[in-house]
């Protein structure tokens, strides 16, 4: 049997309870297991060359799902609405992905993570769009795949049913 490919995941950091948890949805890890891979939880940490450790492992990295990023990352002031992520795992995602650009490793951002990916870049977010549904809880959309390199080799379909959490 060959071995399964180790896939990085960033984590959440919150308070839940009374204590401060390292946390991550089980969804992430059950789909890269279905899906061939050895799914390798990364903690937050603020020690680039812990990260660095973590990553020398690992075939490619997944940033999760979360809350906002602080918005002073892209020189903005905080809107109301939002619900900003505890700064330990902000600046160790920020550390993962500049990681993953020195060495050569393939990222994948997941709602939070491609924000991460444009904040990283020098892009802006809209904080809040009040005339959108809430997307709290799992709510499902249709999404299209219209060209591109990657996609429309893995998936035989041109739609795709997926879920959001948003605002």
């Amino acid at each position: 049997m060959n071995p399964r490919p180790k896939i990085g995941l960033s984590m959440n950091y919150m308070k839940l309870g009374s204590y401060h948890q390292f946390h991550i949805r089980d969804t992430y890890i059950d789909a890269i297991y279905q899906h061939g891979g050895l799914p390798c939880p990364i903690p937050c940490f603020e020690d680039k060359e812990v990260l660095r450790q973590y990553l020398s492992g690992i075939q490619a990295l997944i940033i999760i799902g979360g809350l906002d990023y602080p918005p002073a990352l892209y020189d903005e002031p905080v809107d109301p609405h939002s619900e900003i992520m505890e700064a330990r795992r902000a600046h160790s995602d920020f550390l993962l992905l500049e990681l993953c650009l020195e060495l050569d490793l393939p990222v994948l951002g997941i709602c939070a993570g491609m924000q991460l990916m444009n904040i990283f870049f020098g892009g802006k977010l809209i904080q809040h769009l009040p005339e959108l549904d809430a997307h709290f809880g799992e709510k499902y959309h249709e999404i299209r795949i219209t060209g591109g390199r990657w996609l429309p080799a893995i998936f035989s379909a041109d739609s795709l049913l997926v879920n959001s959490n948003h605002h």
